[in-house]
């Protein structure tokens, strides 16, 4: 990147963020630029849930190595941690479990949008 006379070097070939839901379109876009390197690159693959079955998580990367030429991939699900519940299986802003009037007061701002508006 950058021009002939001034290149730069960057650490990483991703995708924006944001540009596909799709995994499998995610390694069809990926497989042949990141098979190119030698070493120290890795595609993350984002899921946007828990991992309940561990078969069919199997299944998943025995499909990625035997039908892609990617040296490195992840498998991420998406989680949220509550200081209070700790380890909540998807996204979430604020914690959806209740909690009790001194953990609100404690740790309004972490568990609770609207306790926030409240606390301060």
């Amino acid at each position: 990147s950058g021009t002939e006379d001034v290149p730069y070097y960057t650490n990483s070939v991703h995708l924006p963020v944001n540009y596909t839901d799709d995994i499998f379109e995610l390694l069809d876009f990926q497989d042949s630029l990141q098979s190119r390197f030698t070493g120290g690159t890795v595609i993350h693959i984002f899921i946007g849930e828990k991992i309940n079955n561990p078969e069919t998580l199997g299944k998943l990367v025995y499909k990625i190595a035997s039908n892609y030429k990617l040296p490195y991939f992840s498998i991420t699900p998406t989680f949220s941690i509550c200081p209070v519940h700790g380890y909540i299986a998807g996204e979430h802003p604020c914690c959806p479990l209740p909690h009790s009037d001194e953990e609100l007061k404690r740790y309004g701002k972490y568990v609770s949008i609207d306790i926030k508006k409240e606390i301060y």
